[in-house]
């Protein structure tokens, strides 16, 4: 199998400092992987984890995070980033396998189902599991240990993607630990929202940046930047003020007001007329926002 340009230069850079004297110590790891034994090595350096991407030199970067996406505004320009997309059909495997389980726990032991075909509370008796049950177990647990994988690969993609932008961002503190409680607990678990912001925050003071969390009392997503306030169900994707005309897209709207907090001490105030300045002023033509004639009027 021929290495990629990328593969080789990253040998040659462990090949170097191998021959540095950087190598702390060597390890084998054992894994099982589609029911088979798998071992690596992996070589312990020294020293701080090289940069392989450049950082960037733009003021902020603001995340209106959500359960499968991440709402980006920054200096010249906004985007919507999904989490972990490459999970998606590695979940829609996942659940046909479990299902398929599931039957074969059935039709293996009907005794743990009560007479409503719920599973009763309590010992599980399917004990005796034939082969074809224990082969479906198998897929199963590669499938979780292949998405884990993918998730963190994509999950450092962002990461480093956001950094090369800025190293200073900004999110909202919205409490993702209650996500899971959520009707989008399938969505957080295959996903992992959490895991992806540690892991931009990780990034970010890797640089020596900063990470800040907003205060999700400011209330963001339902503020404009006329003063009103504006309740919206959380079905609404759109930020539309009757008095001043504004209609934009609600979570990078968000963002893009929480680059607008100021911070100082543990206080946190969202400064509108700096808001309202930039938006005006076309400070972000570059968006992908929808920028209505209304907003003429505070020319």
């Amino acid at each position: 199998m021929s290495q990629s340009q990328d593969e080789q230069r990253e040998l040659e850079r462990i090949s170097y400092r191998i021959a540095t004297g950087a190598l702390l110590y060597c390890r084998v790891v054992s894994r099982l992987v589609s029911s088979k034994w798998c071992h690596e090595a992996q070589f312990i350096l020294g020293g701080p984890a090289p940069l392989r991407h450049e950082v960037g030199s733009e003021q902020m970067v603001a995340i209106d995070s959500g359960p499968s996406w991440l709402h980006v505004v920054y200096d010249t320009g906004s985007r919507h980033i999904e989490i972990a997309p490459s999970v998606e059909s590695t979940a829609r495997e996942l659940q046909c396998l479990q299902r398929h389980l599931d039957r074969q726990h059935r039709r293996g032991s009907p005794e743990c189902f009560d007479e409503k075909a719920r599973h009763v509370r309590g010992c599980c008796y399917w004990k005796q599991r034939s082969k074809t049950a224990k082969k479906t177990q198998a897929k199963i647990a590669n499938l979780y240990r292949t998405m884990a994988a993918r998730r963190e690969t994509d999950h450092g993609r962002v990461a480093n993607e956001l950094v090369s932008i800025s190293p200073r961002i900004r999110t909202e503190d919205h409490g993702i630990k209650s996500w899971p409680q959520s009707h989008w607990s399938k969505s957080i678990q295959h996903r992992g929202p959490g895991a992806q912001l540690t892991r931009i925050e990780g990034a970010a003071k890797r640089v020596s940046g900063t990470y800040e969390k907003i205060d999700s009392r400011l209330a963001l997503s339902q503020s404009c930047i006329c003063g009103t306030r504006i309740k919206k169900p959380l079905g609404e994707r759109r930020h539309r003020c009757e008095n001043c005309g504004l209609d934009l897209n609600r979570d990078l709207f968000s963002a893009f007001l929480m680059r607008h907090v100021r911070i100082d001490g543990r206080a946190q105030i969202l400064d509108l007329d700096a808001a309202r300045a930039e938006l005006v002023g076309d400070a972000l033509a570059s968006t992908t926002w929808e920028k209505k004639a209304s907003l003429c009027m505070y020319h």
